[in-house]
């Protein structure tokens, strides 16, 4: 008589599931780095034109001083995606206090980049006339920071929630 292997399908499942997440989070990590070079390219090819075509030195000033907060705060985040991601595809548990507070992290950057662009514009508006054409843009920039950056900082406030009840979970066991 043959004996035969069984095999659990709830391994096998929880094996190819952890596959794939680790898979996903690798995606997700190099689409961090991708986003943050796209965002500073797209800075600059804004920028070199407007110094190579000659524009008002005012112009150049105005709009470097709207880009800059924002592609930091976007970088920063980037960085800090790319931290988490990195901390998830060594197979450690997502409910942890560190991946918490870098998506809090992330948060406060975005919301801070978003309110400083808001803050900024309207003097924008008053120092440069040639502003006014592609400051829409940058209201939009700073909005879109502001509801990223808030609904990260949600996200943060579940995952902390999530790491108070992993850590009463793991003090029953």
């Amino acid at each position: 008589m043959s004996k035969t292997k069984t095999v659990d399908l709830v391994e096998r499942s929880l094996e190819k599931d952890k596959k794939d997440f680790i898979t996903m989070c690798k995606v997700f990590q190099a689409a961090c780095i991708v986003f943050a070079v796209c965002a500073a390219a797209l800075v600059a090819i804004v920028l070199v034109p407007l110094i190579l075509m000659g524009a008002d030195m005012l112009a150049t000033v105005v709009f470097i001083i709207n880009a800059l907060p924002l592609l930091l705060g976007f970088v920063t985040a980037c960085n800090f995606g790319w931290k988490i991601f990195g901390t998830l595809k060594n197979g450690e548990s997502p409910f942890r206090y560190d991946i918490a507070d870098k998506v809090k992290g992330a948060a406060f950057a975005l919301l801070g980049s978003g309110f400083i662009g808001i803050i900024i514009q309207p003097v924008s508006y008053t120092v440069s006339e040639h502003f006014s054409d592609i400051g829409h843009y940058f209201s939009f920039a700073s909005f879109g920071c502001c509801v990223m950056g808030a609904g990260l900082g949600v996200a943060a406030y579940i995952m902390n929630y999530g790491c108070k009840l992993q850590q009463e979970s793991d003090e029953t066991l």
